[in-house]
């Protein structure tokens, strides 16, 4: 359809003049190309069989301007007959101000949802992780009482409980980071996992004071990097608690696998942690880290601590699941299993 009629808004619009526009065809000049075929097809069959199809609505769709940018723009169809000619009119508007008004109420409202949703997440690390620190300090004092005679214990104990306490500063200071959704991803840098699992292992035998910790590694390569934070440590000692409080062997053992895995054509660390502890049954290994988990007996409270560990993996675009460390046999322990990017 050729343009015969073109108003001072239209021209502020398209940036069209009068004299450009008049007499062009519509579909060429001022609509992107992949909404062509179907105006066309629908204003041909108007003039031939009367039949409407847009006429009478109004739409949402994008504009072309004389430079070529793309812009939404709302129309309403209507038809006019003039000198025994069908003529369609078109009355449009720029709605670019308003789209971006919805889209920047749209991201608002999903920041705050997001936000309100994060509120309970951070209120549970806190509560959960505190409680193990003031744990830790507790059992130290009492065992710091008992070698009151044996100065080299009770150095052992000071240095325990400095180190709670050291860690209940620095949870803290990670809950208050976590609580500013954009500082997340600020905070996120290049993190070498072996650094990280080293002061795991270090919680890990501090926090089991006479039982014996077998650790053993299978790792191809030391020098890796992946996408984390400061809250990496916190999974870590997660899992690896988890394997020792759930563990009735006289020798815990705990074998740490780190190999490279490709998935969907991105590069992720594969981090595998395997005990010979109780064990987790396949309909417990589906739940566990889901918010809200009740704990049965068998699983003997991990599930609340892992809820905390998948929701920091999740925030590095990773993964974590269970699995048995003997397949098909839940009882002989298992096999947790993280894949987080790795930073090439």
């Amino acid at each position: 359809g050729k343009i015969s009629y073109w108003n001072k808004a239209a021209e502020k619009i398209f940036n069209y003049s009068v004299k450009e526009i008049i007499g062009k065809d519509m579909h060429l000049t001022i609509m992107p190309e992949r909404y062509r075929k179907v105006f066309l097809n629908g204003f041909n069959r108007f003039l031939k069989t009367g039949q409407k199809t847009i006429s009478g609505k109004t739409f949402e769709i994008e504009g072309k301007k004389k430079d070529g940018t793309a812009f939404p723009i709302e129309m309403s169809i209507s038809e006019i007959k003039l000198k025994n000619k069908w003529n369609i009119v078109g009355i449009i508007r720029d709605i670019t101000q308003r789209k971006e008004m919805e889209k920047k109420l749209k991201y608002s409202q999903e920041k705050y949802r997001e936000a309100f949703k994060n509120a309970n997440f951070y209120k549970d690390l806190f509560t959960h992780d505190i409680n193990n620190v003031l744990n830790n300090i507790q059992s130290s004092v009492h065992l710091w009482s008992i070698f009151q005679d044996n100065p080299k214990k009770m150095k052992e104990m000071e240095e325990i409980i400095l180190g709670q306490i050291i860690r209940g500063s620095k949870l803290v200071s990670n809950v208050r980071k976590l609580s500013q959704l954009e500082d997340i991803q600020r905070s996120m840098q290049p993190t070498e996992i072996c650094k990280v699992l080293k002061k795991a292992i270090d919680f890990l035998h501090k926090s089991t004071q006479g039982r014996k910790v077998n650790i053993q590694f299978d790792i191809s390569d030391k020098n890796l990097f992946v996408r984390a934070n400061d809250l990496l440590l916190d999974v870590f000692e997660n899992i690896l608690i988890n394997a020792a409080n759930h563990n009735k062997n006289p020798i815990i053992e705990i074998l740490i696998r780190i190999s490279k895995k490709q998935k969907e054509e991105k590069n992720f660390l594969k981090l595998e942690l395997i005990d010979n502890g109780y064990g987790i049954p396949d309909t417990q290994k589906r739940i566990i880290f889901k918010s809200g988990y009740k704990n049965s007996k068998t699983t003997k409270g991990m599930g609340f601590g892992l809820t905390l560990v998948k929701k920091i993996v999740d925030s590095y675009k990773g993964e974590i699941w269970v699995e048995d460390k003997v397949k098909g046999d839940h009882t002989k322990g298992s096999n947790f299993v993280l894949l987080i990017p790795l930073v090439e």
